[in-house]
């Protein structure tokens, strides 16, 4: 799903824009009522988590947010603690975008157990690979343009059969909001 931005000699990537689809879900989130984002489970050696937390800062800097670095919840320890972290702070956000699959999970626990309120979560997931609205229903979900990551490659290997010289190539591929659980406002 991602590799480093200039990939070696020989080799080509196709790879999903985080930092574009970090945007979708700020842009959702907003359009769903929500203004007061946290962005959860970020791992500081993930290179797309730092492509994410990139994004995130940028975003919330143009929208006039002070020090919006401060509302990135990273994974120092263990995602246990980065939830518990959060849900000291909860109350200042009304929603959030998760960085993964678990912490999405793992914040939906939280809110079971009432340690934080009513959020609307927005976070990267899968679709072709769970049925991740059972597990957080009402998440918006932000996944890679499958069918796009299909026409890019073919493009791709075609190219560099026609062509004679050795060059590695990287194909941004958009993200997709999904429509159907993005409807869903305060998810839990």
């Amino acid at each position: 799903n991602y590799t480093e931005d200039v990939p070696s000699v020989n080799s080509s990537v196709i790879i999903m824009d985080y930092a574009e689809a970090v945007v979708h879900g700020i842009d959702a989130l907003e359009n769903s009522g929500c203004g007061r984002i946290a962005l959860l489970g970020a791992y500081p050696d993930s290179e797309p988590d730092k492509v994410k937390c990139v994004s995130f800062v940028k975003n919330r800097i143009k929208a006039g947010i002070i020090k919006p670095e401060e509302d990135i919840f990273t994974v120092d320890g263990s995602l246990g603690e980065c939830i518990e972290k959060f849900c000291r702070v909860n109350e200042k956000y009304d929603s959030v975008i998760c960085c993964n699959d678990l912490a999405a999970v793992a914040l939906s626990r939280a809110a079971n157990d009432g340690r934080t309120g009513k959020k609307q979560v927005a976070g990267f997931a899968d679709s072709l690979i769970s049925d991740f609205s059972i597990l957080v229903p009402g998440i918006i979900t932000l996944s890679a343009e499958h069918g796009e990551f299909g026409r890019q490659a073919v493009r791709l290997v075609s190219w560099l059969q026609k062509s004679k010289t050795e060059l590695s190539v990287t194909v941004r591929v958009p993200a997709k909001e999904s429509a159907e659980e993005s409807r869903s406002v305060n998810a839990f």
